[in-house]
């Protein structure tokens, strides 16, 4: 599951091994000189043999790993101490977020993480465990810096749940979406859309786009286009229908119909999106009737 194509083309896949207990792995097309060692799959592994790539944020998880930069290599959550790490093409593996920084093991979980490279950094959901009671465990938006020191910033804070964290194209703009007990992913949320300061990559204003507190809308699964234009899943008319903000903020219905286009179980786990663009401005995408 959960293919990602690297700049070079080179194809990333996730793979659960239930041989293994269930240890989850990430791996990447075999190159020719590698035939050899590649799996029946035609596949070798990107992540360490002791390495489990799993989180627990939300507890149902999801988008525990993504590219590195400029496709070097995988970062990933470690299922075992829910630490975030870099395995690099290379071979070596550097922790982002090590013992140095805080001791405690699952103090924090991480997932569904963006990369943010002008300001060197990802910008991913973050769990705090520090108190583990279930009703004191704080969620946020937050950024990891990418240099293995550890240091974090959050940038978003004050609901109880958050997921999908979306830089725009030029990085001036972060969406995401949020959203509060008792209400699950699927009953309402509201996307949200971040200011970033230029130099210092903090928040510096935030706007609603669709859904919030009151209004039973569930907004999901928010992307950029390559022009900029912020793209979202929303049962504003009853259906998971795709959308886009315009120019002037409007939000436009881009395909109007009696249909889902959210994809299978919307809002069950992070990392979930249901379309995606092409290179001449086209979307592609499914819908279910």
């Amino acid at each position: 599951g959960s293919p990602k194509c690297a700049p070079d083309g080179t194809l990333y896949w996730l793979e659960a091994r239930p041989q293994e207990k269930g240890r989850q792995v990430v791996c990447r097309r075999a190159r020719p000189d590698e035939a050899a060692s590649a799996s029946e799959r035609g596949g070798v592994d990107v992540t360490p043999a002791e390495s489990n790539v799993r989180t627990r944020v939300h507890e149902y998880g999801g988008a525990a790993h993504m590219l590195g930069p400029d496709g070097d290599g995988i970062i990933y959550s470690g299922f075992q101490d829910q630490r975030l790490y870099w395995a690099k093409a290379d071979g070596s593996i550097l922790a982002l977020t090590p013992p140095a920084a805080y001791e405690q093991d699952t103090l924090y979980r991480f997932a569904d993480g963006v990369l943010d490279m002008p300001r060197n950094r990802l910008i991913c959901v973050r769990e705090d465990h520090t108190n583990p009671k279930p009703a004191e465990v704080v969620n946020a938006i937050c950024a990891v810096a990418l240099d293995g020191s550890g240091d974090m910033e959050v940038l978003a804070s004050g609901r109880d749940f958050y997921g999908a964290p979306r830089l725009s194209p030029d990085g001036a703009k972060l969406a995401y979406i949020c959203w509060d007990h008792p209400s699950m992913p699927w009953d309402s949320t509201e996307l949200l859309v971040a200011d970033l300061d230029a130099a210092t990559g903090q928040v510096a204003a935030t706007s609603s786009v669709c859904g919030g507190p009151g209004k039973n809308t569930s907004v999901l699964q928010p992307a950029w286009s390559s022009k900029g234009e912020l793209h979202f899943v929303a049962d504003t008319t009853g259906w998971w229908n795709l959308y886009k903000q315009s120019a002037d903020s409007k939000v436009v219905n881009l395909c109007p119909r009696d249909a889902e286009f959210s994809g299978a179980a919307p809002g069950w786990g992070l990392g979930g999106q249901n379309y995606c663009f092409l290179p001449d401005g086209r979307i592609v995408t499914s819908y279910e009737d």
